[in-house]
């Protein structure tokens, strides 16, 4: 017997808003742009997010309403024209569907749009403008979410990964899966509050200080009686937004006065502890010359600032121009896309000597 109707979307975007280069439609569908129909036999029995939803929905006997899955690589701001017709799509759906129950969304929680630079609070919005205030709404979120008040106004509960590599995506996804499972059936009634942090955090693994302290204590907290879950979200420096910063929220039982408890622990701890978050960066020029006295290898050296998997153009040439300068030996460049060198360097033939503008 179906218990319940829900509707599963997945709309995700890392944005790097010094990146030139907009995001449209066609970086999508070389991730993933699925359709309704696809959707379910592509992610059931993954270790993703949909596959979280997808498992426990199952196990509680629920009708799933699958809508769109998309997810595009880290980049340059997402086009109006994706953004719009992505949340048209959504939306419609809820419109056309009788009877939903509840609605769990994937969601990065850094994605900046040309026309939105809250792109998931935008998305949102305009999702409970259409199911009014009681529809239970619950979503993963990505540890580098720029978790915004508009946000936490329009969704029920986030479940935000724990770790950094992202190992958890499935069981965040489960766990959003079974907590919508509760609201449905009246047996839980969450409250989110949220803390705003005036910190830009480095990328740092959740294995290593400080962030292991704080998954402890965000641990201790969720074993208290009444709490649902609790997160602290290390924010994405790189979409230059009002609110890019790091954050923590809790979710409890109905019980406010605790969840406000649990999020100004969490930010006073770290706040007090946020010279712990600095890192520190060797310039390219110092790198090269450890790579240089290096008595053992291969040494890699990484543009932090200019990386790919962040929405990076991988095109900059201050490590390039360091290795010249310090006329290194035995060096290979892996890899600076520029196509109208490529072209030219075509264009001369093999053989030939060129002199060129490389790269960004």
């Amino acid at each position: 017997m179906i218990k319940g109707k829900v509707l599963i979307a997945e709309f995700e975007h890392e944005t790097n808003c010094f990146c030139p280069d907009i995001t449209t439609r066609r970086q999508f569908e070389e991730r993933h742009l699925t359709s309704a129909e696809y959707v379910i036999p592509f992610f059931k029995g993954t270790q993703t997010n949909l596959g979280g939803f997808i498992t426990a929905m199952e196990e509680e006997g629920f009708e799933i309403i699958p809508v769109i899955a998309a997810s595009a690589t880290p980049g340059g701001m997402v086009s109006k024209e994706m953004f719009e017709s992505t949340k048209e799509e959504i939306v419609q759906a809820i419109k056309n569907t009788e009877n939903i129950d509840g609605i769990l969304l994937d969601l990065h929680g850094a994605m900046v749009s040309e026309n939105e630079p809250d792109g998931e609070g935008a998305l949102l919005k305009t999702i409970r403008e259409v199911t009014g205030a009681k529809m239970p709404i619950i979503s993963t979120l990505d540890l580098h979410a720029n978790v915004t008040n508009t946000m936490i106004e329009n969704a029920t509960a986030f479940f935000p990964y724990e770790n950094y590599p992202h190992t958890d995506c499935f069981k965040r996804g489960y766990e959003a899966g079974k907590c919508i499972a509760r609201v449905i059936r009246g047996e839980i009634s969450p409250i989110m509050r949220l803390r705003q942090i005036p910190i830009l955090a480095h990328t740092i693994e959740t294995s290593k200080t400080p962030h292991v302290e704080l998954l402890n204590r965000v641990h201790k907290w969720e074993s208290e009686p009444g709490v649902i879950n609790v997160a602290v979200m290390h924010g994405f420096p790189w979409s230059d937004i009002h609110d890019a910063q790091m954050s923590v929220m809790a979710i409890t039982d109905g019980d406010e006065k605790l969840a406000n408890t649990i999020v100004d622990d969490m930010a006073k701890v770290i706040w007090e502890m946020r010279e712990k978050f600095k890192k520190k960066f060797l310039t390219p020029e110092e790198a090269v010359q450890e790579a240089v006295n290096s008595s053992c290898g291969p040494v890699i050296i990484a543009d932090a600032a200019d990386n790919p998997g962040a929405g990076g153009g991988g095109d900059s040439t201050f490590i390039l121009c360091a290795l010249m300068k310090a006329k290194a030996k035995n060096v290979g460049i892996a890899i600076i896309p520029d196509r109208e060198a490529v072209q030219i360097a075509i264009n001369s033939g093999v053989g030939s000597k060129i002199t060129l503008n490389l790269g960004g």
